[in-house]
């Protein structure tokens, strides 16, 4: 039986392709200081431990970690993640207690017609689901906030984290000619493995489009010999 530290079989044709593709996208991310959760690249990478791809992890994992701690030590941003962490919670629990609520209306809604009249059949439901509302408002106000705010810091503390970015751009290369070599040598379709960079200053790579503010690229493709 073969080690899936080794590689993926036939029936996985292309997934380490697609994973390599994935990862490009993550670390040039970090380049930008848009962070990914590194649990998320811990469980893509469930099955290729021991691997390049789990080195090259290893070696910048400090860097990621480093870029994602920084913003702990600013009490602005504690203040954004205090508001955003209340906020998700009560929107969590008004949602619980709005499910709650109508299943309670709709099995009482008899008694409640004979103590309220009509009125309290239309108006309780709409009251109830207008507070859900505004709480998931709340919510998505806090998050956006909270994002903002992120921005700003890591925008105003770019230079401090250079030697981190410096790194993930490093990396970030290595994963794309790791994808050239992995498409050649499989002499897959390229385009069925693109991936999106915020920066488009990289080796071995094209530009063929644009979504939500960045490039969408695909690695150069083969070129033929003449005598081929």
């Amino acid at each position: 039986m073969k080690s899936t530290n080794k590689g993926r079989s036939a029936s996985d044709k292309g997934s380490r392709a697609s994973l390599l593709a994935r990862l490009i996208t993550w670390f040039d991310s970090y380049v930008e200081l848009y962070t990914v959760d590194p649990l998320k690249v811990d469980r893509q990478l469930k099955g290729y431990e021991g691997t390049d791809i789990d080195q090259l992890w290893k070696s910048v994992r400090r860097d990621v970690e480093k870029i994602n701690e920084l913003p702990e030590g600013s009490e602005k941003i504690g203040k954004y993640v205090r508001n955003s962490s209340i906020a998700r919670n009560i929107s969590l629990l008004l949602t619980v207690a709005t499910f709650g609520f109508l299943l309670f209306f709709l099995y009482f809604q008899s008694q409640l017609e004979s103590l309220g009249g009509t009125i309290i059949l239309i108006a309780a439901p709409g009251v109830v689901i207008a507070v859900m509302y505004a709480a998931l408002m709340f919510n998505t106000i806090s998050t956006r906030r909270l994002n903002k705010a992120m921005r700003a810091f890591y925008d105003e503390n770019a230079q401090e984290l250079r030697k981190q970015t410096s790194h993930m751009r490093e990396a970030t290369q290595q994963l794309i000619d790791k994808l050239q070599r992995e498409i050649y040598s499989h002499n897959y379709d390229q385009d069925k493995f693109k991936f999106e960079l915020y920066h488009s200053n990289y080796r071995n790579i094209v530009i063929v489009g644009n979504r939500r503010g960045r490039s969408v690229a695909t690695v150069k493709p083969k070129v033929k010999s003449q005598t081929e």
